[in-house]
């Protein structure tokens, strides 16, 4: 896994999916970052411009700041 990135309420990280279908994991640092971020996500998920959201996982003792799996969309910021 490598990081695509961090903040001060989470980091991203790259995955796969079990097909090979790369995705970005954001685990969260703080308790309630996610599940405020999982909201709008799945509001907009799929819209232009915001990744598909395929898993919310909510705050628990493997994931204490929550997790949320998405689709990919390309490059970060910083490589542009």
């Amino acid at each position: 896994q490598d990081r695509l990135g961090e903040g001060t309420q989470s980091e991203v990280l790259s995955g796969y999916l079990p097909g090979g279908a790369p995705v970005a994991v954001k685990l969260g640092l703080k308790r309630g970052a996610i599940s405020r971020e999982a909201a709008v996500l799945s509001a907009l998920s799929g819209r232009v411009g915001f990744p598909l959201l395929l898993h919310h996982e909510h705050e628990g003792s493997a994931t204490p700041g929550g997790c949320l799996v998405m689709e990919v969309l390309g490059p970060s910021l910083e490589d542009l």
